[in-house]
């Protein structure tokens, strides 16, 4: 979930169990298809909800920050602690036992996963 200051928040579920209930509380709902994802925006209260459900489930190996930037202290962009490279972003590695685990169901593959303030979306 992200709250700006526009108060508007956004909540991306994995299932409809998830969002069923926001959806049935929002006012002024109105719905979107952008490529293969549905979304509903509304109000509850003062809030702007942008509501969206996500299909895929997915085993990230590593992660990065992508938007994160703090050039101004000299460092590269998204580096966020004292990498394993420090002129590279900060990646974090999820653990291997746990990766081998989960990835046994063949339907699941394994992402680098990034995070940040702005959404990316396929076009």
């Amino acid at each position: 979930m992200y709250i700006n200051k526009k108060e508007t928040v956004a909540v991306i579920g994995a299932m409809d169990v998830e969002i069923e209930e926001i959806s049935n509380n929002l006012c002024n709902a109105k719905f979107k298809k952008l490529n293969d994802f549905h979304i509903i925006r509304g109000n509850i209260g003062k809030y702007n909800i942008i509501l969206s459900k996500s299909g895929d489930t997915v085993i990230a190996d590593k992660m990065v920050q992508h938007d994160f930037d703090v050039t101004a202290f000299g460092n590269p962009k998204r580096y966020m602690d004292k990498g394993i490279e420090p002129d590279k972003p900060t990646i974090y590695y999820s653990d291997k036992n746990l990766i081998k685990k989960f990835t046994k169901d063949k339907t699941l593959i394994t992402v680098t996963a990034a995070t940040g303030n702005i959404f990316k979306a396929k076009y």
